[in-house]
């Protein structure tokens, strides 16, 4: 018999991360593209996180948008994290402790226009997937969204085995005084011995490649290796199975996250699509593009009551759609990784998008238009030397979308001066690490989303809080000894760890000089300082 836990590890809490695709404005944008009706995100709009870890996600929505949002995460050691972090911008959000099956009874909880449940459907039990599914039931308004993610078997029932070794090691060779995470160290030594030999299972090179990224790959912890793999359910689903059993709360499917994968040429070939296309609209179509693509992780969104917008709704909506550059305005070159290998996106196309923007304000996608398309006073050509049309501009947009250069945003003046000083004071204990060392984001309400802030921008900023007219000769001088001391890590272009004492050198005035000239303007634009 389970104990409260029922399984799931609790040794150690999640890591503090934060999950842009459950942002409510994202998914209004995402739905919109789709000729979707999304819930009106104002003072009225309730969401609802179901297993919000340690809560960076649900408190950032609630300090930056309107509405009112609520969660519950059996942990009491989150949610204990998740209101400490919200009482630094004075954040009226919702929390609780109690399992899913207790939260949908509780008459404090009112209809909601949106519920998110990331990382957690494929690491419980049946029982408790239901629970879910009761839930959504019982407290989805008609017309509301859920976001819901999980594992699926095309690309991840092959990893199955390698993560029963873990778990069984763990269960029956793990030291039971010790937790679970301090025990990871000798689960990666055993994997690593076994995919050594060179005949079996570990010959496989999607199998070595898997075991590479998860158990060598700095970026991932030993405590995120803990709640991934060691809990007691594990379950692998399909894109139908999951589909039918929302069934249940009359939920259907709209589309998935990330945005790219909704866009056919990026994913599939010419001749897979040729093959689905006579399945488009069924239920088929997905577990059959999962299975083409061998895709791992599904991140779904549905809704109860799908209401498709007609032409005139869609045009009305899209010009309402609003957006900021959040990235670098000086550049040459934009380019998207996908299945089908590098998409370019040509410069012809972004270059007058980029130029109206860079000043970092916000515009709706028909000022856009009127300074780009309708333009009296100069004519843009697109890269086939055309005018420059509508659908060159929305095209442009969802690339510049898939690749985090601007990204779904609210205009200034439409921002109450409460969610700005709740954001900020949110920040300033992010950025003076009050809120804890372990929370590496700050949130924008122009954007309702968070934005990773790395170790170096945090202490700079720290110090022009202390310090206003600091410049940038006396911060390089100020921090330079401490690069060494704190161990702080500076990467080249490509990611890989500068060792060199003077490439160190010279990426660290880079990275300060880069700092004091874009990072900062931008994070005035966003409200963040």
């Amino acid at each position: 018999m389970h104990s409260w836990n029922e399984g799931y590890h609790t040794d150690t809490n999640y890591s503090a991360g934060y999950f842009p695709q459950i942002n409510p404005l994202y998914v209004k944008h995402l739905f919109t593209f789709k000729h979707q009706a999304f819930p009106t995100i104002d003072e009225n709009f309730t969401g609802c996180e179901l297993g919000f870890g340690q809560g960076v996600s649900v408190v950032m929505h609630a300090a930056a948008s309107p509405g009112k949002w609520y969660g519950t995460d059996f942990n009491p050691n989150q949610v204990n994290f998740a209101q400490k972090l919200a009482k630094y911008g004075s954040v009226a959000v919702h929390l609780s402790d109690d399992a899913f099956g207790d939260y949908a009874n509780r008459e404090d909880v009112p209809m909601l226009d949106y519920i998110c449940v990331h990382g957690i459907w494929s690491w419980i039990s049946h029982p408790n997937q239901q629970s879910i599914v009761d839930f959504v039931k019982k407290k989805l308004k008609v017309g509301g969204v859920l976001y819901l993610s999980y594992n699926v078997g095309p690309g991840f029932t092959f990893f199955e085995p390698i993560r029963q070794v873990m778990y069984d090691y763990i269960k029956t060779c793990g030291v039971p005084a010790k937790t679970q995470e301090s025990q990871v160290p000798g689960i990666i030594d055993l994997v690593d011995k076994l995919v050594s030999f060179k005949k079996g299972y570990g010959e496989s090179a999607l199998v070595k490649d898997r075991i590479d990224r998860i158990l060598h790959n700095n970026g991932l912890t030993h405590n995120y290796l803990c709640h991934e793999y060691l809990n007691d359910e594990w379950d692998i689903s399909s894109h139908s199975i999951v589909a039918e059993r929302l069934d249940q709360a009359k939920l259907s499917f709209v589309c998935q996250h990330p945005f790219y994968s909704n866009i056919e040429n990026f994913v599939l070939k010419e001749e897979e699509t040729k093959i689905l296309d006579r399945f488009s609209g069924t239920e088929v179509y997905n577990g059959l593009k999962d299975y083409i693509t061998g895709e791992q992780f599904r991140a779904d969104y549905f809704v109860r009551g799908s209401r498709r917008l007609n032409e005139k709704q869609y045009r009305e909506e899209l010009d309402k759609l609003c957006f900021i550059l959040v990235a670098d305005h000086e550049v040459d070159e934009i380019t998207l990784d996908t299945r089908n290998g590098r998409a370019v996106l040509n410069p012809q196309n972004f270059q007058p998008v980029i130029e109206v923007m860079k000043d970092h304000r916000v515009y709706s996608f028909k000022e856009l238009g009127d300074n780009i398309v309708n333009n009296k006073y100069r004519k843009f050509k697109n890269a086939e030397g055309n005018d420059y049309s509508q659908q060159d501009l929305i095209n442009t947009v969802i690339f510049l979308l898939c690749t985090n250069h601007i990204a779904p945003a609210v205009k200034e003046n439409t921002i109450s001066k409460d969610i700005i000083k709740r954001c900020k004071n949110i920040n300033r204990a992010v950025i003076n690490t009050e809120a804890g060392a372990e929370v590496t984001y700050v949130v924008s309400p122009v954007t309702m989303c968070a934005f990773r802030i790395d170790d170096i921008t945090r202490m700079v900023l720290a110090l022009i809080m202390v310090r206003p007219d600091v410049n940038e000769q006396e911060v390089y001088q100020a921090f330079k000894p401490m690069i060494a001391e704190h161990d702080l890590k500076l990467f080249d272009k490509e990611h890989k760890p500068i060792t060199e004492p003077d490439e160190i050198d010279k990426a660290f005035k880079k990275n300060i000089h880069n700092i004091f000239t874009k990072t900062l303007t931008t994070y005035k634009k966003l409200f963040i300082i």
